[in-house]
């Protein structure tokens, strides 16, 4: 069993010098309250807790000091905000959920943490070869259990890029924690591997190893596969993403993943955020080339507004869908007859990717789920973003029309592995911080 390490073990103390703790434009709480239903059947001590929660999140003040926790207190309580994130709008309704959301990431940034349950403990093989490259990132797979795990390893190297990559590290760790929906690749924990010293250091991300690839790949290797079912996946696993209030912010093909029921399932939120308010959460929430962004499936207004004018919204996330769309019914990518520079020329003009040509069949059913397929791309790919549909409207428009994926009876989903469990949590140490946040005493549990 390796020991949960904290930022500070992932690196020496001297590259923590000048961490920088602030979060940029980040929305204040505002409006939050908490009433939870009189037939909620939770423990008197979690309603408790939350309540505290309630109302250290709701000032400024304490709020700030909660943010400020170190050490021990700080474990304590971004283990308890885990918890907090994981239960249903019955307990915590969804301002609080959202801005403990929040607060969760503060916390671990200026105490320099994750939660302990967050932690793979487990001892696992070498990282030898990778999978496959990026820029800050290598893809490996490896063998646990008898599962194949993949761990998005990213790289760090020396003074310069520490602070960068552990902001990156726990917004995307710390959104994906939490969401659950069989259309969402399944968040397994973080790992650690002994031995990265030197300038070269990983921290990695572990999810379950999807056999199938992911969408570009796994349609060009079953071209016979009816595209309805996969438009109607990724459309469910973004809705519950805009249900959030989370912003995917790099929605491709690429970045959706098949699993082993033959789902798309999204995936890669290094991009992401989370809207509260009229501001983007956890980020600047601001387009800028280092971000990575991808010019075939950037919306027009983000297009214009390449060095930062322009925030990814809900709205550029449909136009991306509308894309994802195109490559699902074509096999091809949006765009494919031009280069990049002409694509951002063409996204910027309002001109459409070229219209699909099914190719000659006399299934009148796969005629009209083309047809049906390209006015959906036209309205997610209208070039004002307020004329562009809700994602569960989408939804809704897809399963009116009979698009949608019919699973087989008896057919088990991908199986799970929950490696990331819930906390254990010390309730009587949790609110005994809140309770001095508060200034309260704290009482008998």
């Amino acid at each position: 069993m390796i020991p949960s390490p904290s930022f500070q073990e992932l690196f020496n103390d001297d590259e923590f010098i000048g961490l920088d703790t602030s979060v940029g434009n980040m929305a204040e709480p505002s409006n939050i309250y908490f009433a939870p239903s009189r037939h909620t059947r939770f423990p008197r001590i979690e309603i408790h807790l939350v309540d505290l929660l309630f109302q250290v999140l709701q000032t400024p003040e304490k709020r700030k000091r909660l943010q400020s926790l170190k050490g021990q207190e700080a474990l304590s309580i971004s283990g308890f905000l885990h918890w907090v994130l994981l239960q249903a709008s019955s307990l915590v309704p969804g301002k609080l959920h959202k801005h403990a959301l929040i607060a969760q990431y503060r916390l671990c940034r200026t105490a320099a943490l994750f939660p302990e349950c967050y932690f793979f403990r487990d001892a696992l093989p070498a990282l030898d070869e990778p999978i496959a490259e990026g820029g800050f990132s290598d893809i490996f797979k490896v063998h646990h259990r008898e599962k194949a795990l993949c761990l998005k390893a990213v790289r760090v190297y020396g003074l310069s890029s520490a602070d960068n990559v552990l902001k990156s590290i726990a917004k995307e760790a710390i959104l994906w924690s939490y969401l659950r929906h069989p259309n969402i690749v399944p968040f397994w924990g973080i790992y650690y591997p002994k031995g990265t010293s030197g300038r070269r250091r990983r921290i990695c991300l572990v999810s379950p190893w999807m056999e199938n690839g992911n969408l570009v790949y796994f349609l060009r290797e079953n071209p016979d596969a009816s595209p309805a079912p996969f438009i109607h996946d990724v459309a469910k696993g973004l809705a519950y993403l805009h249900d959030k209030r989370i912003i995917h912010g790099d929605l491709k093909g690429v970045n959706v993943l098949i699993n082993d029921a033959g789902e798309a399932c999204l995936t890669d939120f290094g991009l992401s955020s989370v809207r509260v308010e009229t501001t983007i959460a956890y980020t600047n929430g601001v387009m800028s080339e280092a971000q990575g962004c991808t010019y075939r499936w950037l919306a027009p207004e983000l297009s214009e507004s390449m060095l930062g004018a322009s925030r990814r919204t809900e709205a550029s996330d449909v136009w991306a869908f509308g894309l994802v769309c195109y490559e699902i019914v074509t096999r091809k990518l949006p765009y494919h007859e031009l280069n990049e520079c002409q694509v951002l020329r063409e996204v910027i003009s309002g001109r459409l990717p070229t219209q699909p040509q099914q190719s000659s069949s006399d299934d009148s059913a796969l005629t009209m789920i083309f047809e049906q397929t390209w006015e959906l791309i036209k309205v997610c790919l209208e070039q004002k973003p307020d004329r562009r549909p809700k994602s569960r409207w989408i939804v809704e428009k897809l399963e009116k029309q009979g698009l949608v994926r019919c699973r087989q009876k008896g057919k088990p989903r991908s199986s799970t592995f929950p490696i990331i469990h819930d906390s254990q949590i010390n309730w009587a140490q949790v609110e005994s911080i809140l309770s001095g946040l508060t200034g309260m005493h704290t009482g008998s549990i």
